[in-house]
């Protein structure tokens, strides 16, 4: 069995919640290829789900630098800095997954679960001239990202084509919370 094959099958035994199995898996392959940045950064989340958060953000960050272009690594790195309040960390590992893979709908609606949103920020409308109080209503973003078909970690989210995509996620958040002046 190749690396990649040992791999996937360590990821099916760590989603199934078997992490010692997957561990050995993980640790077997970075024996062969030391700098395997997959082995890494799922060594990294086992060590999250272990509630040892700052390790796993480090070999998460060690996987980011063997390679920066993955956009999940940017995600799961996102995750545990908000789970351990530093959302700063957070908030520019959440854009980092985004700007990697504009279609991410998990790296919006976790930047959007995370964050206050200023008036004037980029991912907002402005506000309407009706109600110049309010930036935006809020509504449903998961039904919002459902009408979207963007790629996410472990689903398709159906709906239309990806090429919209980026455009209704972005409006999900957008749409996601309600913001008054003075925030």
């Amino acid at each position: 069995m190749n690396l990649k094959e040992r791999l996937r099958g360590g990821a099916r035994l760590q989603i199934a919640g078997r992490l010692g199995e997957a561990e050995h898996i993980h640790q077997e392959v970075l024996a062969e290829a030391l700098r395997n940045a997959d082995a890494v950064h799922l060594l990294g989340l086992i060590r999250g789900d272990q509630d040892r958060d700052e390790e796993a953000i480090r070999m998460v960050e060690e996987a980011i630098a063997i390679n920066p272009r993955a956009a999940p690594f940017h995600h799961n790195v996102a995750g545990l800095y908000r789970r351990l309040g530093r959302l700063e960390n957070a908030e520019a590992s959440f854009r980092v997954a985004i700007e990697l893979y504009p279609q991410y709908g998990e790296a919006y609606q976790g930047l959007a679960e995370m964050r206050k949103f200023a008036p004037g920020d980029p991912l907002l409308p402005r506000p309407s001239s009706n109600s110049p109080n309010r930036c935006c209503m809020r509504s449903d973003a998961t039904s919002i990202l459902r009408s979207a078909k963007c790629t996410t970690m472990w689903r398709t989210i159906p709906g239309p084509s990806c090429t919209t995509g980026a455009a209704i996620v972005k409006r999900a958040v957008n749409s996601a919370v309600t913001l008054f002046q003075g925030w």
